[in-house]
C-alpha cells in the first residue's frame, strides 16, 4: 500500500544520502563537469588502484586468515566476512557490508537464527545465488573441519530497503552431508551454479591436498552431497598440480586461457610446507575423465592468496575478448598492489603496476 511504498522509498533515499555523506567525509567523492555545465556525481578511479569506500556504523575488528565472499539478491548487494585470526584468537563473527549504502552489520543477535559455524580460520566461503556456503577451516583447537554451513536471508517487502530490518530472517543451517567431505584448511571455493561449488586443495591434518571436489546443496536446503572430481577413480590424464593451500581460483571461459572447453577451473599460486608457488593450472571436468592443463608460470612466487577474475580490456589477444587477471593482495617489489594479466599471444604474464 502507499504507506509501505513511501516507507521503502524514504529509507532508500536516506541510505543514498548517508552513502554520499560518507564519501565526502572520506574524501573519495569527486565531480566531473560535463560540457553542458552540469555536475554529475561520480567517483573517478585511477586504473590499477584501490579507492576507499564509505563505512557506516561499527566496522569489523582487524583480522587475518578470514574468508570473504560477495553475493547479491534481487534487493541488495553484499560483501560477507566470516571468522579469521584476531587479537583475541580465533574468531567466529559474521559481518555483512551493504555495497549500496556503505553500511556494516554484525551477524549476531535476535536477527540471526539457526546453527552458525564455530570460530574458524582459513575457511572458504562462496555464494550460491542469494545464499552463502561456509566450508572447512581450522578451529580454535587447531583441528581441520569438514563441516558445511548455509546462510540465507528471507526478506519481505518492508525489508527490501534495510538489511537490519526486523522483517528479515537471517538463518544459518548446519548441512547434513553425504559423500566424502574433505577436512581441510585453506581450500579454494568457486561457485559453479546456484546450487553447487568446486573446492580445490587445502591442508589436511598431516599434508596439503590437490583434490577437486564438488559440493551440491540439495533442494531441501538442509542436506549436501560431495563428489570427488580429481583425482578421479579412473585416474587423471597428464600432469597434475602439486598439493597446496591458499591458492587463488576462479571459474572462467576456457577460451581465456586458450582451451576449447566452455568452462575451466583456473588455479594459481598457494603454498605447501611454507613455500610459495608460482605455477598456474586449468582443470576441465566436462569430459568423462577430468584433466589438468599447465599454463605459463607467474614471473614470481605469490606471498598471499590472490584474487582471480576475467575482464574485458582493449587490445587483448583473447578470442573471447576477455583477459585473465591475477590481482595481488600483498605488495611486491616494483609492482606494489598491482596485477598480472595473461598474454595469450606470447604465452607470458604482463605486469600491471598498482598506483
Amino acid at each position: 500500500d502507499c504507506h509501505e511504498s513511501c516507507l521503502q522509498v524514504g529509507e532508500q533515499t536516506l541510505n543514498q544520502t548517508a552513502f554520499v555523506e560518507q564519501q565526502l567525509a572520506a574524501g573519495v567523492l569527486k565531480v566531473h563537469l560535463a560540457e553542458d555545465g552540469s555536475v554529475p556525481l561520480r567517483v573517478l578511479e585511477a586504473p590499477n588502484s584501490f579507492t576507499p569506500v564509505p563505512n557506516v556504523g561499527a566496522e569489523p575488528p582487524k583480522r587475518a586468515q578470514h574468508t570473504v565472499a560477495a553475493y547479491a539478491s534481487s534487493w541488495k548487494r553484499h560483501i560477507a566476512i566470516f571468522g579469521g585470526l584476531g587479537d583475541t584468537g580465533v574468531l567466529g563473527d559474521f559481518w555483512l557490508y551493504e555495497v549500496d549504502s556503505g553500511r556494516w552489520m554484525q551477524g549476531d543477535g535476535p536477527l540471526f537464527q539457526g546453527s552458525p559455524p564455530p570460530p574458524l580460520t582459513k575457511a572458504c566461503m562462496a555464494s550460491l545465488g542469494d545464499s552463502l556456503v561456509v566450508f572447512g577451516g581450522r578451529g580454535a583447537h587447531r583441528e581441520q573441519s569438514n563441516a558445511t554451513y548455509l546462510y540465507t536471508d528471507q526478506p519481505d517487502f518492508l525489508g527490501f530497503s534495510d538489511t537490519t530490518s526486523p522483517e528479515i530472517v537471517h538463518k544459518w543451517t548446519a548441512l547434513q552431508a553425504t559423500g566424502e567431505a574433505p577436512a581441510v584448511e585453506g581450500p579454494a571455493c568457486v561457485t559453479l551454479n546456484t546450487s553447487c561449488l568446486l573446492v580445490f586443495g587445502g591442508r589436511e591434518k598431516f599434508a596439503a591436498s590437490a583434490q577437486v571436489n564438488q559440493l551440491c546443496i540439495e533442494p531441501s536446503g538442509i542436506a549436501a552431497r560431495w563428489t570427488r572430481l580429481s583425482p578421479s577413480l579412473e585416474g587423471d590424464t597428464g600432469p597434475t598440480p602439486e598439493v597446496r593451500e591458499g591458492a587463488g581460483a576462479a571459474r572462467i571461459p576456457g577460451s581465456v586461457v586458450g582451451l576449447e572447453e566452455a568452462e575451466v577451473l583456473f588455479v594459481v599460486g598457494g603454498s605447501s610446507a611454507g613455500k610459495g608457488k608460482a605455477d598456474a593450472w586449468a582443470f576441465s571436468w566436462s569430459d568423462e575423465v577430468p584433466s589438468w592443463t599447465r599454463l605459463p608460470d607467474l614471473p614470481f612466487v605469490l606471498t598471499s592468496t590472490p584474487l582471480v577474475f576475467t575482464m574485458t580490456l582493449a587490445g587483448t589477444s583473447s578470442p573471447a575478448g576477455e583477459v585473465l587477471v591475477v590481482q595481488l593482495t600483498s605488495e611486491v617489489a616494483e609492482l606494489g598492489m598491482g596485477a598480472l594479466t595473461l598474454d595469450l599471444e606470447h604465452g607470458v604474464w604482463s605486469a600491471q603496476p598498482g598506483e
